[in-house]
């Protein structure tokens, strides 16, 4: 039956991907519809900047950043692309460094519309010029564009070596981190998640693990404990530096609102008020409206939740009589356990068959319209 069900599943979502989101005139942020373009303009003298404000966004713009030639080589340009759903740090960057916001891609599918800050010629050079200094990550790069050679053949060097500069690791040992800069990084790269077994957990993932490394430095000097119950692993394409205490994760989060934190503030909030599992659950549903939808169909329902921390008690039972020598009890606690799985698996397919049948209709009737191959 559940492969009968996942096959019907892959069906969906295959049509699923195939909606082309209604156009896309405005974007969110800070709780208001912001019309679509805003226009290019010089900026504001970067004097405006407070040094704290400087630092997150070169922590963002580390995190989420762009920098890239002109065309023809002409000068250099910097962009970042966001959600429509959370345009607050790109309206930070169009005060303080001008440039423009625009569609940068209509939303398809599970996807959002993504929107995007650039600047280019001398906006380019300004917005380079300050985040360098603050920068950890992209300093070379934001380097090479705050001093865009007029010579044709070292534009062509230029270009190669912030190409080259993408796919290299940085050392960043001893690079000094900050409150402000963590909170801009974390707005770009960070996870805030509460478990089906409703702990809370904050996350920081990248490429390279070069910043990994200076912010796990970072948290040991600052946070409680030396930064107990923080690890830095990698995964199969990226490295992820993972908070797993509850204490430091409410420590981490309390510092990044002092410190900033705008894109994931109502996120960090919501984290911060649950105290107890009743609140945590409603935290976590909460929580799922306010990021992306990468994991809308693989996130567990309350009713899921239930299950794995049903399933999770069952085992730490089947460790509790095993140490005790109890092997008929271990045997058939470990049958019930396999049962579970099978009806946790089934429901949880059954939910996200409803849940894709639900968006699907639900987009057919605001007006989207389905991509034809």
């Amino acid at each position: 039956m559940i492969g009968r069900l996942e096959r019907r599943i892959s069906r969906l979502e295959a049509f699923h991907h195939k909606l082309h989101w209604p156009a896309t005139s405005c974007f969110q942020a800070f709780g208001q519809n912001h019309v679509l373009p805003i226009a290019r303009t010089s900026g504001q003298d970067i004097s405006v900047m407070s040094s704290a404000e400087l630092r997150y966004a070169a922590g963002f713009f580390d995190g989420d950043g762009c920098v890239a030639p002109a065309f023809s080589h002409s000068g250099s340009q910097v962009w970042i692309n966001q959600s429509s759903a959370h345009g607050e740090a790109l309206l930070l960057f169009h005060r303080a460094f001008g440039g423009s916001i625009r569609l940068s891609r209509q939303g398809q599918g599970s996807r959002h519309a993504l929107i995007k800050w650039s600047v280019s010629g001398t906006s380019a050079r300004n917005a380079a010029t300050a985040l360098r200094q603050e920068s950890l990550v992209k300093k070379q790069q934001l380097h090479i564009a705050a001093n865009w050679p007029s010579c044709k053949a070292e534009r062509e060097e230029s270009a190669i070596r912030i190409t080259e500069l993408k796919h290299t690791s940085h050392d960043l040992f001893g690079f000094l981190c900050s409150w402000s800069y963590v909170a801009g990084f974390f707005d770009a790269e960070g996870h805030i998640h509460i478990s089906p077994t409703l702990s809370l957990r904050v996350s920081l993932s990248q490429k390279f693990e070069g910043v990994l490394k200076a912010i796990l430095c970072f948290f040991e000097q600052e946070c409680p404990g030396n930064g107990k119950g923080v690890v830095l692993y990698k995964l199969s394409n990226c490295s992820r530096l993972q908070v797993s205490r509850n204490e430091v994760c409410k420590f981490i989060l309390q510092r990044m609102l002092a410190s900033g934190l705008l894109v994931k503030r109502l996120s960090a909030e919501l984290a911060l008020a649950a105290e107890c599992k009743e609140s945590r659950a409603s935290a976590r549903t909460a929580l799922a409206s306010l990021v992306g939808n990468q994991g809308r169909y693989l996130r567990l329902d309350l009713e899921g939740c239930h299950r794995a921390t049903h399933i999770k008690s069952m085992q730490s039972s089947i460790f509790y009589q095993s140490s005790r020598g109890r092997l008929e009890k271990v045997i058939m606690l470990q049958r019930g356990v396999e049962q579970l799985k099978k009806e946790h698996a089934l429901q949880t397919s059954q939910s996200r068959y409803q849940l894709l049948r639900h968006d699907i209709r639900s987009k057919l009737s605001n007006g989207t319209a389905i991509l034809r191959s």
